[in-house]
């Protein structure tokens, strides 16, 4: 690698100020905090340097709706890692920083992003840049997760993921950025799973498919829906014998679940442009008022495969009180296999498909996630 610096974008929000203090605790590399307040920036950048004794952390302005800024930006960068509320800008900032010749990574979910990712894909490699997308927790983890228990057995047949998040949201201070992109993310995501070799759609929020999973010891047996990842439709191509696959996501409280969620959607389709602020904030206000402890983030892996042709059923669990330390982590260890090199190569990828699984597991085990294993 070379002496530039990585410039996380969003580097004093929530996700983007954890993503800084890890990659200072586990690399000695430059660190750019970019944002829109240059004020903001600075002082998180004199609080890290504060805090780890070093002088390694910049702060700047930087608008990615802003061609020109993003330019100035990315020319001290060896990398941009895009961690802010900015998906509608997404093809703009990847743009920018094929043209100035970094790679890339992102912490976004979004339909329109990875759509245009994907356009691009092909002058991604031929530009021998690397950019790495769908990276944190969900998606990120889940089809790495399905990889690792493939290592374990001669051949996969079934491979479940659910999902739990309680946050006390009332903590936390989300932009109205945020809380839009949260919208677009409900009222986009399609309902699907993979079963006796095909995807099927589970219905009208996923009714069809409504799965109970046990995530003791935290919180117990919980209903899902299904939740469709880009990443997870790779796997049922690298793993032909794989019959059954599907993401799973658990509920915030019964009043987000059962009123936010159904009109949330019917106003985003009925009429988006115009739903979505009001929306967003009746989402925050059910999730502040009615989300209550405990809280924790757990991610759980259900499989069955065979091994010396016997049936053998492998559970992995992992957990961490902070939601957003659980989208940080997988980030950061993600991040570490590129740095030294192992997976840095030419093209746009997955962060759940370029990442070795085993060490990907032991990185985020030793920065704070809890992984429990229950294999043969």
């Amino acid at each position: 690698m070379t002496n530039k610096s990585l410039l996380i974008l969003g580097g004093y929000g929530i996700t983007g100020k954890l993503i800084a203090r890890l990659l200072l605790q586990e690399t000695d590399l430059k660190l750019i905090l970019g944002g829109r307040s240059l004020e903001k920036a600075c002082s998180l950048a004199e609080t890290l340097n504060t805090e780890f004794n070093t002088d390694r952390v910049d702060g700047i302005a930087v608008d990615a709706a802003d061609r020109q800024s993003l330019r100035r930006a990315f020319q001290e960068a060896q990398m941009v890692i895009v961690a802010s509320s900015t998906s509608q800008y997404a093809r703009l900032v990847s743009e920018s920083a094929l043209e100035a010749d970094i790679d890339y990574l992102d912490v976004q979910y979004s339909t329109q992003k990875l759509a245009s990712l994907k356009t691009m894909a092909k002058d991604i490699e031929v530009a021998g840049r690397c950019f790495i997308t769908e990276c944190g927790f969900h998606p990120g983890v889940p089809a790495a997760l399905v990889r690792y228990a493939a290592q374990h057995c001669d051949r996969l047949h079934k491979a479940v993921i659910g999902s739990i998040i309680k946050i006390d949201w009332k903590t936390l201070p989300l932009t109205e950025a945020t809380i839009h992109e949260m919208m677009e993310e409900f009222s986009t995501a399609e309902m699907l799973i993979y079963q006796g070799g095909e995807w099927k759609s589970a219905g009208w929020w996923g009714m069809n498919a409504l799965k109970f999973m046990d995530f003791s010891p935290y919180f117990k047996r919980q209903y899902c829906v299904p939740m469709f990842l880009e990443e997870m439709r790779l796997l049922t191509e690298i793993f032909p014998e794989l019959r059954e696959t599907s993401f799973y996501v658990g509920g915030f409280n019964w009043f987000v679940d059962w009123i936010i969620f159904p009109l949330a959607i019917l106003g985003m389709k009925i009429g988006k442009k115009h739903a979505a602020r009001p929306m967003g904030k009746f989402l925050m206000l059910g999730l502040r008022t009615f989300t209550q402890p405990p809280y924790g983030t757990v991610l759980k892996l259900e499989a069955i495969g065979l091994k010396d042709e016997r049936e053998v059923a492998l559970q992995l669990q992992l957990y961490h009180r902070d939601g957003y330390m659980m989208t940080a982590i997988p980030t950061v260890a993600c991040l570490l296999q590129y740095l030294d090199g192992t997976i840095r190569k030419p093209g746009l990828w997955y962060q759940a498909h370029i990442v070795e699984p085993e060490r990907f597991l032991n990185d985020m085990s030793r920065l704070g996630v809890e992984v429990t294993k229950n294999f043969p």
